[in-house]
């Protein structure tokens, strides 16, 4: 038995789960002495540092705040109620500058704009989204940009910025009139650092050579940003790929804006960690090494999270072996790309002998705050809606909506909702093979037969719970 833990946690985290897991039922696989247990404990804590960056982000960051709030507001106005011409959300719940403060700014369980979602689904699968008022492109971005322009607290966030870029040093202060450069550095410093290089060059510079760091160059960069911004919302929308109003509008500002700041980067590097693992001296070629010098007479993988990234990457490398084992294959909230998935299919069916994935229902994922209970504030779903929304892209563009194998919302059997038809044919690919014989896929909360039950409420309990950790074990048999 090969268990892969999710990666994002920290070593030490990792360690604690691999001694448990190894260990006696119900709070570990509980196996006999017949079997041979392995536990990889791989690339970790870009988790914490996600929670810790993006609490930060939030309580702290002016662009940040202000940018998000005109978004709500403005979005909302553009989403009308099914069957009901010109009636906007933002009018249908009341959306004042206000009440948006207000719900932002107080702790929650659960997403501080649900209400709009009720509203704006109410004739449309979940979180696929509502009519969007017919505007160009063009009047879309002019009408939010000159939102943002005649905004006093948005001008003072610029104004922060440009002092921040004209502190001097030597004179112990800012050539800017205005603004406090302490908290413009610290608002500069949280911006991608692909955004923080575009600013820095798109600034005209003087005859004398010095930079116009003023706040109005500063507004103007700024509101380009956050006018792609809205543009992609919008589009998300109309496409019927959002997820959600709220999460929506986080996902294209943090990807815009943030990306460094949720781990956009140590995703990418993470997914290439698990690859990198079956090339010379990894730790996965050890372990080929070893099944083609003693084949096992079965072989049984358990990845939970990101692990099956890893679990994937395994499959793969075992599909060129003379003579491959037998694989029972377990999936525990995977945040394995569909695409991905069917790539791997294609090379491991002929072994792959069963396959079953524990999961949560799209109820449950969509109310999995990634950072905690009581942050649904600052983003209300599962760490695999962040995956599917902030973090993946396809061919180096943004991915947004991204079809993750472990989230019900795109495990039906008619991808109508999406456009490429490399991801159709992914998607169709995935459905047949999880229900064909001896595959399947079970939804938390489900308490039935044994091996076919699952008691996990989080992304995170899926390797402790109980119940589930008992459908493992009878699966793999």
């Amino acid at each position: 038995m090969l268990h892969l833990h999710g990666g994002l946690v920290k070593e030490a985290a990792g360690l604690d789960t691999a001694h448990r897991l190894g260990g006696a039922a119900p709070a570990g696989f509980g196996l006999g002495p017949d079997w041979e247990q392995i536990y990889v404990v791989w690339r970790t804590g870009a988790l914490e540092t996600l929670k810790a960056n993006w609490q930060d982000l939030f309580n702290n960051d002016r662009i940040y705040h202000v940018v998000l709030k005109k978004l709500i507001g403005f979005v909302g106005s553009k989403l009308e109620l099914p069957g009901v011409t010109g009636r906007s959300a933002f009018a249908a719940v009341n959306l004042t500058p206000a009440e948006i403060e207000a719900r932002l700014r107080t702790p929650t369980s659960q997403d501080p704009f649900a209400d709009v979602d009720v509203q704006i689904e109410r004739d449309t699968p979940s979180g696929r989204g509502p009519a969007v008022a017919p505007q160009s492109d063009a009047a879309l971005v002019q009408e939010f940009s000159l939102s943002l322009q005649i905004d006093p607290e948005f001008m003072g966030a610029a104004d922060n910025v440009s002092a921040a870029l004209t502190f001097d040093p030597l004179k112990g202060r800012s050539i800017a009139s205005r603004g406090n450069a302490n908290t413009g550095r610290d608002d500069f410093d949280r911006l991608d650092e692909r955004i923080k290089r575009e600013l820095t060059d798109a600034v005209p510079t003087q005859p004398g050579g010095r930079d116009l760091f003023t706040a109005v160059e500063v507004a103007k960069f700024l509101i380009k940003h956050a006018a792609a911004i809205v543009l992609r919302i919008i589009r998300r929308f109309r496409a019927r790929r959002d997820h959600g109003f709220y999460p929506t509008i986080v996902e294209e500002l943090v990807r815009e804006m943030y990306g460094d700041v949720v781990g956009a980067a140590i995703w990418g590097m993470m997914k290439k960690d698990a690859a990198d693992h079956f090339v010379a001296n990894g730790c996965g070629a050890a372990l080929i090494k070893a099944f083609e010098a003693g084949r096992p007479s079965l072989l049984c993988v358990s990845g939970h999270s990101a692990g099956s990234i890893w679990a994937a990457a395994l499959i793969r490398a075992i599909a060129p072996m003379a003579n491959p084992p037998d694989v029972r294959l377990a999936f525990l909230a995977p945040a394995l790309r569909m695409d991905e998935f069917a790539d791997v299919l294609q090379l491991g069916t002929p072994f792959i002998k069963a396959f079953r994935m524990f999961t949560m229902n799209d109820e449950l994922e969509r109310k999995d705050a990634v950072l905690g209970p009581g942050t649904s504030a600052i983003y209300p779903c599962s760490l695999l809606y962040v995956i599917s929304g902030v973090l993946e892209d396809d061919r180096a563009e943004a991915f947004p909506d991204a079809p993750i194998v472990g989230m019900q919302r795109f495990l039906g059997s008619d991808p109508a909702w999406l456009t490429d038809p490399r991801q159709i044919a992914s998607a169709r690919a995935v459905h047949h093979f999880l229900t064909s014989p001896n595959h399947g896929v079970v939804y938390a909360t489900t308490q039935g037969k044994p091996g076919l039950s699952s008691l996990a409420t989080s992304h995170g309990a899926f390797d402790d719970d109980q119940m589930t950790l008992a459908s493992v074990v009878t699966f793999f048999g």
